[in-house]
């Protein structure tokens, strides 16, 4: 058996997530569809993460069990994997790993990006949120702080979410801010459903100061789903990176590293 790690960029608009499903097409199945015709076998793909319908990536990490060797080198496998994948779906690289490493299970961590434009744009418009209303990024940012470390965002859950452990680790959230976008970052070792478009949607409404900060802190200090929270549009929301205990090398280019 041969494990092969992929790193996979896509723009994730007409797609309906990530993860596999009965109705709808999305990144999982177009990538397994790709690789099987490349590789001649039946293959299935895990991902670091499950991203929403419309969500987008530009670090998304995957690995994959090939029953036989590849008839070509491990360096050729993503331009070959390419030719038969919509513009839209990127292979970046692709390295032979251990069989015990698992890009789900071993992430220690993921970075998300959300950029909001403070005016309508042409080039960006299906990768960010045009947000009509002025936006203090002094409240943003005292939510974001807020966020920071161990808390249960149970508040910040979609309620279809079947997870039953909804605390997570946050250990960057910050809003950075110039002429045209304001843009939040934060990582975390995990993420619920819709965790960071909530999170994101219900900061929105007291940077403009239709909510109260005493409003956004109660969410996290009594999690519940009874909460009223506000849900930012998933075109803004980019998967960016997937931190591992050694990062692969060949990724670590990519990564600017």
């Amino acid at each position: 058996m041969l494990r092969i790690a992929l790193l996979i960029e896509y723009e994730g608009t007409k797609y309906s997530g990530w993860q596999s499903q009965p109705n709808g097409v999305t990144i999982q199945s177009t990538l397994e569809q790709a690789l099987e015709k490349v590789t001649q076998q039946a293959v299935r793909i895990l991902g670091s993460g499950r991203t929403d319908a419309g969500v987008h990536a530009a670090g998304q990490v995957a690995h994959l069990d090939l029953m036989r060797d590849l008839s070509m080198p491990i360096e050729r496998f993503p331009g070959a994997i390419n030719t038969q994948l919509p513009n839209s779906i990127r292979v970046l690289a692709a390295q032979v790993v251990p069989a015990q490493f698992n890009a789900r299970f071993q992430a220690i961590a993921r970075e998300y990006q959300y950029t909001i434009t403070i005016q309508p744009r042409a080039l960006n418009r299906k990768l960010s949120w045009f947000c009509k209303y002025k936006l203090n990024p002094d409240d943003l940012n005292r939510c974001a702080r807020l966020i920071l470390g161990e808390h249960d965002f149970t508040s910040f859950c979609a309620s279809i979410s079947d997870t039953e452990n909804k605390v997570c680790h946050v250990s960057e959230s910050v809003w950075l801010a110039d002429a045209n976008y304001l843009i939040y970052k934060i990582s975390g070792t995990r993420f619920l459903h819709h965790m960071v478009r909530m999170l994101v949607g219900t900061m929105v409404e007291v940077g403009r100061g239709r909510w109260k900060f005493d409003q956004f802190q109660r969410l996290l200090d009594e999690p519940t789903q009874d909460h009223h929270k506000v849900t930012a549009p998933a075109r803004g929301l980019v998967l960016k990176r997937v931190r591992y205990p050694e990062l692969l090398m060949l990724f670590r280019e990519y990564y600017g590293e």
